[in-house]
């Protein structure tokens, strides 16, 4: 029984405690009020704040296809964005550079793999 208690905290902390993974949770917390999950035909454009993930995540995975090295852009991206760092100028030149993110290594880890994941 002790054993499946910390397999069960572990799992939660891991996963949050609705066993939603971790990193949609943070993108949740964090990322949304600029950036919803995806378009779709009915989307609005004009009123979007920020490149929609689903797009976001495509045009990353484009230059890097690779789960780590997608995260690592991520995160050197998030610490100190900018155009010259951005894969995505046009983005940049419709919604301006984001703000960098004071997320810690291991919640933008966590964002990173889930988004690599999420979105095929």
């Amino acid at each position: 029984m002790k054993h499946f208690l910390i397999v069960l905290l572990l799992f939660t902390v891991v996963y949050g405690t609705e066993f939603e993974p971790y990193g949609e949770k943070l993108f949740k917390e964090h990322c949304m009020t600029c950036h919803q999950l995806e378009t779709t035909e009915l989307t609005d454009n004009s009123i979007l704040k920020a490149p929609p993930l689903d797009i976001l995540v495509h045009q990353i995975k484009y230059y890097y296809r690779d789960e780590e090295k997608f995260v690592e852009y991520l995160s050197d991206f998030l610490r100190q964005p900018s155009e010259d760092k951005s894969i995505c100028i046009p983005c940049v030149r419709r919604w301006g550079l984001m703000p960098s993110q004071q997320l810690s290594d291991e919640e933008i880890q966590a964002i990173g793999k889930w988004m690599f994941n999420a979105y095929r």
